[in-house]
C-alpha cells in the first residue's frame, strides 16, 4: 500500500500558492505578478535581507483576508 502512495505523491505535483488562489477566483495573474514583483524588491532593498512570505503580501494588498488564505491554502 506505502508503495502505491509513493507512486500517487509522484504523479501529483502541488500547486504554488498564487496558482491555487487564481484557480479558485480569489487573485488574478496580474495580482500574483504584482506581488512576486513586491516580494523581491523588499527582499533586494531590505539590508537585512528579509523575506516577505507571498501570502502576507497579498493580505497587505486586500486581494485576500487572513482566512480565506488559510482555507484555500492550508487546509
Amino acid at each position: 500500500m506505502q508503495n502505491q502512495n509513493k507512486k500517487f505523491l509522484k504523479m501529483v505535483e502541488p500547486m504554488k500558492t498564487g496558482e491555487l488562489l487564481a484557480k479558485e477566483g480569489f487573485i488574478s495573474q496580474e495580482n500574483i505578478h504584482e506581488a512576486l514583483v513586491l516580494q523581491k524588491k523588499v527582499e533586494e532593498s531590505s539590508p537585512r535581507e528579509e523575506h516577505r512570505l507571498f501570502g502576507m503580501i497579498l493580505c497587505e494588498q486586500n486581494l485576500i483576508t487572513p482566512s480565506v488564505f488559510v482555507k484555500q491554502v492550508v487546509a
